[in-house]
């Protein structure tokens, strides 16, 4: 049995089956709910596909996962990079405070 099929159906309260809570769904309800689950996986997709959302749950994406070498790499500054920024930074700040100092900012 296909784990990713019977999966939404965890999430549907015994009551909402409208038996008592001795009682068992039957073969015929449990493959109801396989078929409605499986139609709303694929109406998901579909309006997912359509919308461009995806906030949806995985099993109702139609898109294949991204694969390590896929996603974009944040870039590292080395040591020295930064070195450079911040020493860049601090000329600018002298250059805004002497002209603070003198009146012209």
């Amino acid at each position: 049995m296909n784990h990713a099929i019977v999966a939404p159906l965890r999430n549907i309260h015994p009551l909402s089956y409208h038996m008592s809570s001795t009682a068992r769904p039957s073969v015929n309800q449990l493959r109801k709910a396989i078929e409605l689950s499986e139609k709303i996986q694929k109406l998901e997709a579909e309006l997912a596909a359509i919308l461009g959302n995806t906030s949806l749950p995985k099993e109702a994406s139609t898109k294949a996962p991204k694969t390590k070498s896929a996603k974009r790499k944040k870039p590292v500054i080395s040591a020295e990079g930064k070195e450079r920024i911040a020493a860049a930074q601090r000329i600018r700040w002298a250059k805004h405070r002497k002209a603070k100092a003198a009146g012209k900012v």
